[in-house]
């Protein structure tokens, strides 16, 4: 439980970042983010997907591809 709480801690830190971040490092952000999501508690994924997804309109292509990899991975 106490993991849980901690990963969703740093996964809303890591989201607000990645918002507020104008260039590049948004992907870095959502890196972090798709580690903890992916790779080590994959429940997390119903808490923040439409977070998540709410990047694949972000004006940084790379950042759009980053989501599409997300996806993939996820699924």
């Amino acid at each position: 439980m106490l993991y849980f709480t901690l990963y969703m801690l740093q996964i809303v830190e890591w989201l607000n970042q990645a918002s507020l971040a104008t260039d590049n490092s948004k992907t870095d952000y959502l890196r972090r983010v798709q580690e903890i999501i992916i790779n080590k508690d994959a429940s997390l994924l119903d808490n923040f997907l439409d977070e998540v997804l709410g990047f694949q309109n972000d004006r940084i292509g790379d950042v759009r591809k980053f989501i599409v990899g997300f996806i993939e991975e996820a699924w």
